[in-house]
């Protein structure tokens, strides 16, 4: 400085502050690359995952939609037998029972819990974050709920019912059976209670394939 060099002194000092400045320019960047690769590899994993948890459940509805519809045809055959006063058939000794067998949905929600464990915003599309809640937390819960309550209802009407009829094989007490009008009119709103249980079970199928869709395509932009 004393020299006359204050000018270029300044210019070293600046020049200086301009890498240092540059330096952790950089070094934020490369950290931010690193937060956001880590937090993709995250966000396939959990994709992945929930992946595998929708097909499952798409499996399990097909399966309890196919179910119920067997149901509803064993139904069906057994109240035209009360309707049309139709001779014995041995399938009434396999279908009557049956009616009282609880039924219980359980669907697959594993990668879910562990999602809401981690937080939502590993997930960077807020379109599908949105329908991962309302499938996994709302339609699943409410559908499940319903059919699990309502079918511990009619297990204790069915038997009930069935603890007042004669005791012995189906074909000694079989005009007794289709005289019972509780257990007509209990098998009545059972096969109805079967056809909405189908309808919603479809429409849950539905809303899991469609959602399975969206992460299938989320999964192939990375």
């Amino acid at each position: 400085m004393e020299g006359g060099n204050l000018k270029s002194y300044l210019f070293y000092t600046i020049g200086e502050i301009a890498l240092l400045v540059v330096g952790i320019l950089i070094a934020l960047q490369i950290n931010n690359w690193n937060e956001e690769r880590k937090s993709s590899e995250k966000e396939q994993i959990i994709l992945k995952d929930l992946y595998k948890d929708l097909e499952s459940n798409a499996l399990i509805l097909q399966d309890d939609i196919r179910q119920a519809k067997q149901m509803i045809h064993q139904i069906e055959f057994i109240i035209r037998h009360f309707e049309n006063n139709l001779t014995y058939s041995d399938s009434l000794a396999t279908y009557l029972p049956s009616m009282a067998w609880t039924y219980q949905l359980t669907l697959v929600s594993s990668a879910f819990e562990s999602l809401k464990s981690s937080g939502f915003d590993v997930i960077q599309s807020n379109e599908l974050k949105l329908q991962i809640i309302k499938l996994f937390d709302h339609e699943y819960n409410s559908v499940s709920q319903w059919v699990n309550i309502l079918s511990v209802e009619k297990y204790k009407e069915f038997k009930h019912v069935f603890t007042a009829l004669p005791r012995g094989e189906t074909s000694n007490n079989y005009k007794e059976i289709v005289a019972n009008d509780k257990l007509y009119y209990l098998l009545v709103t059972y096969k109805g209670w079967k056809e909405v249980l189908v309808d919603r079970e479809t429409e849950l199928l539905e809303n899991t394939n469609r959602l399975k869709a969206l992460v299938f395509s989320e999964l192939n932009k990375r």
